[in-house]
């Protein structure tokens, strides 16, 4: 059936009958994981942590581009768009707080979308979390990285 009024709308209905199923189908979970690939930027001066999470990125199914320090990664940051960003905290050059504190700034007066940064970092203290969040991170992953953890994260980013 159809109701319509001018300038109020439509409405449509009707009854379908259909065989019911006996028995249901499986569910494969598996289908619904992520199938996006991501351009991951990140930033860690340590050579062995580099190649563990390059390693991690790329076996997630990802792109990953390593730099060593917050400058290298706030020139790349305004030159190339990147899904998502690890960001050690401590390393030389610029720290990863006041790159990302800089970023945030540039992001905001080149009205850019929100990129997610998480903190790559060793300080597992009470507050930490809360520090890197005040330098505009959105989150934060401890050292040693876990792979679940890193896998669950990726997984959870939807892409602007």
């Amino acid at each position: 059936e159809v109701q319509s009024a001018l300038n109020e709308g439509s409405s449509f209905w009707f009854i379908l009958t259909l065989p019911t199923c006996q028995k249901p189908l499986p569910i494969d979970h598996n289908q619904y994981k992520k199938t996006t690939k991501l351009n991951i930027l990140a930033a860690e001066d340590n050579a062995i942590n580099q190649l563990i999470i390059e390693k991690l990125i790329v076996k997630l199914g990802h792109k990953a581009t390593i730099v060593n320090n917050g400058q290298e990664a706030l020139e790349i940051l305004k030159k190339v768009n990147f899904d998502f960003v690890f960001m050690d905290c401590d390393m030389p050059v610029l720290d990863g707080y006041q790159a990302v504190k800089q970023f945030r700034e540039y992001e905001e007066s080149n009205q850019l979308v929100h990129l997610p940064i998480f903190a790559l970092t060793a300080h597992a203290y009470k507050d930490h979390d809360l520090k890197v969040k005040e330098f505009g991170m959105d989150g934060q992953v401890l050292k040693p990285i876990k792979p679940t953890e890193i896998e669950e994260l990726l997984n959870s980013i939807k892409i602007n």
